[in-house]
């Protein structure tokens, strides 16, 4: 008998480790996304639906990798969660 949730926490590790997939914590979950052939994204989180929303933006990209030079950290990675409402659930 296979263990299946421990098989995906096994293999969601593994990839990860690996780089093929990223994890976020979002609303105290984690979620996983494929990281291949990702550009620099930035995720937008509706506190009201729960949808997340993703956007691409290699100015935001460039001026966070400046500012982490001026400090003399090289990230490895890192994740951009913005919480807020969306434009649907701003309508209601």
């Amino acid at each position: 008998m296979v263990d299946l949730p421990g098989t995906y926490s096994f293999s969601s590790y593994s990839f990860e480790a690996y780089g093929i997939v990223d994890s976020i914590i979002v609303d105290n979950k984690k979620r996983y996304e494929l990281l291949y052939l990702k550009k620099p994204h930035y995720h937008l989180y509706c506190q009201e639906c729960h949808k997340i929303l993703e956007f691409e933006s290699l100015d935001i990209h460039d001026m966070f990798l400046t500012h982490l030079k001026s400090l003399e950290f090289q990230p490895t990675n890192f994740n951009v969660i913005i919480n807020g409402v969306c434009k649907k659930c701003q309508a209601h």
